[in-house]
């Protein structure tokens, strides 16, 4: 199984083009894994799935997920997968074969570093991504669990 980057929570250059303050409402200045987790959208890929795909009550589940991602450390994300016993929760899961990624091109611009995994929404829908310090960078919606099953 794939392990997680050691290195996914240290940014040894600074951050440019943001405030102090700035940096500290985006939860960009905290580093670790004992930090609540975020989502982020900079790399959300709408061409394999997009929001207006997914039910109402899709999209509740996905709120409640986002609201539960704000309360939980990356060490309690980290937990939730089978590395450590049963998968529980979010369902931590790492992606073994980038390949079966929907999006190449997303998977290649990126640092081969980065760590793509899934994290459960509901009992049938996923998202997919990375992530980079606090935040949980979101790449793909999968309402059916059908990237990687």
């Amino acid at each position: 199984m794939p392990k997680i980057n050691k290195n996914v929570a240290k940014i040894e250059k600074p951050l440019q083009y943001l405030t102090n303050k700035e940096a500290e409402l985006l939860g960009f200045e905290k580093e670790g894994n004992d930090i609540p987790a975020y989502v982020y959208l900079k790399y959300y890929d709408n061409k394999y799935q997009c929001f207006s795909e997914w039910s109402t009550e899709e999209l509740r589940q996905l709120s409640l997920f986002v609201e539960k991602l704000r309360s939980t450390t990356w060490i309690n994300i980290y937990k939730s997968g089978a590395s450590l016993g049963n998968k529980a929760g979010l369902g931590y899961t790492i992606c073994k074969n980038t390949k079966l990624l929907p999006n190449q091109s997303i998977v290649n611009s990126l640092s081969p570093d980065v760590t793509f995994f899934e994290l459960r929404v509901s009992s049938e829908a996923r998202v997919h991504g990375f992530r980079s310090r606090a935040a949980f960078c979101l790449i793909w919606l999968d309402r059916n669990h059908e990237i990687y099953n």
